[in-house]
């Protein structure tokens, strides 16, 4: 199983040329990931690390920008979107589940962006509801668990004031 996940989140009004950065975990090799725009490609980034620049024009339009990661014959091994100039919240977090040598998650990985640009106040992870401490460089290591059951692991991060930010990720 291949997962990619922006690293870039676009929260405010975005235009013209901006960066962009993804990141791809799994056991599968990946060849390139794809840049598509509104449905047309429009860039190629040949490998780690996955960064380039993306022009979404002079005008303020919706975008549904997205990226697949693509093996060497270019079949699609995973996708990921976003929208760009619509409504968002006005902070964000998403999890990346990392795979360990069985090809099943071992860890999660963090990324997250408010419209202010600050950093997190506090951060809260539980697994199953039970909480987890996140490592030192900001992984979080999941304990051993059953795949034949359904697990829930959820974070929340909160920001100066009432601002706060929540994923739950399923699986199993």
């Amino acid at each position: 199983m291949v997962q990619i996940t922006f690293l870039t989140l676009y929260l405010g009004l975005t235009l013209g040329v901006q960066p962009i950065e993804v990141t791809v975990t799994g056991e599968t090799a990946v060849a390139a990931v794809e840049i598509v725009l509104d449905g047309a490609p429009i860039g190629r980034l040949e490998g780690p690390p996955w960064r380039g620049q993306i022009d979404f024009g002079p005008a303020l339009l919706p975008h549904l920008l997205a990226a697949r990661a693509l093996d060497a014959e270019d079949r699609e091994l995973g996708t990921t979107a976003q929208w760009v100039n619509l409504p968002r919240p006005p902070a964000e977090v998403d999890v990346l589940l990392e795979n360990g040598p069985a090809g099943r998650p071992v860890s999660a990985r963090l990324t997250w962006q408010s419209l202010t640009g600050e950093q997190p106040s506090a951060l809260g992870v539980t697994f199953d509801d039970r909480p987890l401490i996140p490592e030192s460089d900001g992984r979080i290591a999941l304990p051993p668990w059953d795949p034949a059951t359904s697990h829930v692991l959820t974070v929340e991060l909160r920001f100066s004031g009432a601002l706060t930010a929540r994923r739950d990720v399923v699986f199993g």
